[in-house]
């Protein structure tokens, strides 16, 4: 047993200290990014006690677990040394945190997420199995590793859920920063402040973006990983030329269409149409800076998706049912359909929003635009 490890509690950075003689450790903690501290509610301190909590919990087993996947090698609890853990920001649906582990010879980071309430605490676990089962099925690195969830009890007679998972060094969230008159992505560094993104690392994103998506969509059982949001921060970006990178973090659902792969060609290129449909209209959408109105992204994200599905496509195995590759034999049917077409797809997409939804009347505008981008992006390849 680690017996002479030491923890301590920050906020974003190490200026930003959480301890119980602090004022802060019995605020209540805000119920979303922008959201107020709602009185009576979980507070700073249940917060850190509760992670600290799940670490211990059965010999700091997850953490364990955790070095050995993402070191390759054996680190027993005699040799933890130290356990900073860093509340990086309120979402949603979790208060994610940053854990550093220090050993003898170097440091090891692991994200925490943790949910407090109801929306978190119904999809904590479910993620956590989730995440788990498609590393082990697609063994793509594009997903967190996660190693061990649970519920610990906190005050007030309440719980919180909570998983371990792999950390994303130099990942960053990327947002919508300005529509005109040239449009621009920021991402969002912690350490030096929002910086602009290059035309070539915009149009990676949307590209890779459409790619993840597409390389973990199931042609026969129609599964897919949905919601994803942009301005949720799902994915996140790591600069840097050659060595580019996009990750996705989170998987709320996996949802098959249907129970039993389908073995109807038709029935599988039309699903895949409606997948690619979801994918160009959803990757356009953002909030500008992460929290403001809902935004479009310009003519860059149709392109560049399109390169994506089809890069994605040509890494899926082909169903028995299928004449040739999936990318060759979706291409010739996409490229069948006519503007119409899309469009009517597109539309009977759109009638599945809310009414009142602020994204439902900003597609609503751009859809015979965005279609016709569309076409032209998959005529072009």
């Amino acid at each position: 047993m680690a017996e002479n490890v030491t923890f301590e509690y920050f906020l974003a950075d190490r200026d930003h200290p959480v301890r119980p003689d602090l004022p802060i450790w019995t605020t209540p903690l805000p119920s979303g990014r922008n959201s107020p501290n709602p009185p009576g509610g979980p507070t700073y301190g249940d917060y850190f006690t509760a992670v600290r909590h799940f670490l211990e919990s059965k010999g700091f087993n997850k953490l364990i677990r955790g070095i050995e996947v993402l070191l390759k090698r054996p680190a027993p609890a005699e040799d933890f040394r130290s356990i900073h853990i860093y509340l990086e920001k309120h979402g949603e649906y979790y208060h994610p945190a940053q854990v550093v582990l220090t050993l003898p010879d170097q440091e090891c980071r692991f994200v925490m997420n943790v949910a407090v309430d109801i929306p978190g605490m119904d999809l904590v676990l479910q993620e956590h199995d989730l995440l788990n089962t498609l590393w082990h099925r697609f063994q793509k690195p594009y997903l967190p590793r996660v190693f061990g969830a649970g519920i610990v009890p906190i005050s007030g007679g309440r719980n919180a859920g909570m998983f371990l998972g792999e950390w994303f060094e130099g990942f960053y969230e990327f947002h919508i920063t300005r529509t005109a008159p040239h449009q621009k992505i920021a991402l969002w560094d912690s350490d030096t402040g929002p910086a602009m993104l290059t035309d070539t690392q915009r149009r990676y994103i949307y590209r890779t973006v459409a790619y993840i998506l597409t390389t973990y969509y199931d042609v026969e059982a129609f599964a897919q990983i949905s919601p994803w949001h942009h301005a949720a921060g799902d994915f996140i970006f790591r600069p840097g030329d050659p060595n580019m990178a996009l990750r996705l973090v989170t998987v709320r659902s996996y949802p098959p269409v249907l129970r039993e792969k389908s073995d109807d060609l038709a029935e599988m290129l039309q699903a895949l149409l409606v997948f690619f449909m979801h994918l160009s209209i959803r990757t356009r959408l953002d909030r500008l800076d992460g929290t403001g109105n809902v935004v479009w992204a310009d003519e860059v994200a149709p392109v560049e998706t399109v390169e994506g599905l089809f890069q994605g496509l040509d890494e899926t195995p082909a169903p028995k049912v299928f004449p040739g590759p999936v990318a060759d034999v979706f291409y010739a049917y996409a490229a069948s359909l006519t503007e119409d077409d899309l469009l009517d797809l597109a539309e009977t997409i759109l009638a599945a929003y809310p009414k009142h939804a602020e994204e439902t009347d900003l597609i609503g505008r751009h859809l015979p635009g965005h279609i016709r981008q569309l076409r032209n992006a998959v005529q072009n390849l």
